[in-house]
């Protein structure tokens, strides 16, 4: 009796769990049944909430970049209209050939001749009235380093125009007409300016006297091998004056070190033209000789500490900078801003005075913020008065670079003496002092 017992209690007791799990999974499914309508109700309404303040961040862009892209759009149709207003000719690539294999030859005879003489391409049809003036150790230093910077084609024949430029002026002059203001830069075109077999490169001529000048480029278009266009003219000044002693003042930003462990303070000449601690005071700074100095080291000016020396930005880095559009700032002067270098080769007239020392242009930058806002607002210059002498450096393989000093500039932008040939010049001048003295470091005070 006792094993039939047995079995009937294991097969109530299978009975019973095959019911209890039956009833726990049920009750389980229903959990879950209940636990996804809860989430469907919380977590649904987030989700389209998401999706909805998404779709009006898409929206508030594609609105914001509107008036981003017609401003494009339009800038780029007045860029396209004026270029096509103020260009005056390209220059075929067979011009620009012949004319850089004759500009080559000239500058190497007339080097060959004799180095102290001033050496201007004369155009054809132009006459000079005298014979070639003799320059002193120093112009003669500095015309060759202007020479040899000249070592692209563009820039050869940019060299071309500026001679060309000089003797209108002169033309000018002697017809009693008068005095020309101008200024020149190399500009490489925008793709949609380019046309097949012509030079990509062209000379902007900024002067209010394009009528004076204008027939006279049209007869010489062949020689010049490049293209020429007129730009908006603004006169330059020099950034020296300023609020608080309007009479001498500018930036001194650093020195240098020569090799002899000798300290001297940089800036441009006009900054202090009385100094008595100038190691160059018979400089004259115009045509070839560049608007800088170096001046002792005294108690009354400086009261600064020189920081980490910085390297030179070389010619080819300066291709890169223009080429690229990185970005520069200014040591030193008013409060520092960002710039772009927008030409790199340029000359320039201020107050009558002609300088052809290799220079570039350096423009604000400027931000858009949104698409919509610009930021600075004003389209001042790279610098204002009282930032003569102050440096301009660029960021080169994670560090800054020495580009070169503010020397002067328009409302738009700013004229900067380049660095290396600079250089290259101070040190023939501190060989005329002491033959084996030279600049080892460019270093800026610490509080620059």
């Amino acid at each position: 009796m006792l094993k039939p017992f047995i079995w009937v209690l294991i097969r109530r007791i299978r009975i019973l769990n095959f019911r209890f799990f039956k009833r726990r999974n049920y009750i389980m499914f229903q959990l879950g049944q209940l636990l996804t309508a809860i989430l469907r109700i919380i977590v649904v309404p987030f989700i389209g909430l998401y999706y909805f303040f998404a779709a009006i961040g898409q929206l508030a862009f594609f609105l914001a970049s509107i008036p981003s892209l017609l401003l494009t759009l339009v800038s780029s149709a007045i860029v396209l209209l004026r270029s096509r207003s103020s260009g005056l000719f390209l220059a075929s690539i067979a011009d620009a050939l012949a004319a850089e294999s004759g500009r080559r030859s000239f500058i190497e005879r007339s080097l060959l001749t004799d180095r102290q003489i001033k050496i201007r391409e004369t155009p054809p049809l132009f006459e000079t009235p005298e014979g070639p003036r003799r320059l002193s150790n120093a112009e003669a230093s500095a015309q060759e380093i202007r020479l040899r910077y000249q070592k692209e084609r563009e820039t050869v024949l940019f060299g071309r125009a500026g001679d060309a430029l000089q003797t209108l002026s002169e033309f000018a002059t002697r017809s009693g007409e008068t005095s020309l203001e101008y200024s020149l830069s190399l500009r490489k075109l925008s793709f949609w300016e380019r046309r097949q077999g012509y030079l990509d490169w062209v000379v902007t001529i900024a002067t209010p006297h394009r009528e004076l000048i204008e027939g006279h480029l049209l007869r010489l278009k062949e020689w010049l091998g490049i293209g020429v266009e007129f730009g908006a003219y603004s006169p330059a000044t020099l950034h020296r004056a300023c609020r608080d002693t309007p009479e001498e003042m500018g930036t001194i930003a650093g020195g240098v070190k020569t090799v002899s462990d000798l300290l001297y303070a940089l800036t441009c000449k006009h900054v202090l033209p009385r100094c008595d601690h100038d190691i160059f005071p018979t400089l004259s700074p115009g045509a070839d000789i560049p608007d800088a100095t170096l001046i002792n080291m005294h108690d009354g000016c400086f009261a600064g500490h020189f920081g980490s020396a910085l390297p030179i930005v070389e010619q080819s880095f300066l291709s890169d900078l223009y080429a690229e559009g990185r970005y520069v700032t200014r040591l030193g002067g008013a409060s520092p801003v960002e710039g772009y270098v927008e030409n790199r080769v340029s000359e320039y007239t201020i107050d009558g005075t002609l300088y052809s020392f290799p220079a570039c242009t350096v423009a604000v930058r400027r931000r858009r913020i949104l698409g919509l806002f610009v930021y600075p607002r004003t389209s001042k210059g790279f610098s204002k008065k009282g930032d003569s002498g102050s440096w301009v450096v660029a960021g080169l393989g994670g560090k800054n670079s020495f580009l070169g000093l503010i020397h002067g500039g328009t409302e738009r932008f700013s004229y900067v003496i380049l660095a290396e040939p600079l250089f290259e010049f101070l040190n023939d001048r501190l060989a005329a002092i002491n033959p084996s003295e030279r600049i080892s470091n460019v270093i800026p005070f610490e509080d620059r």
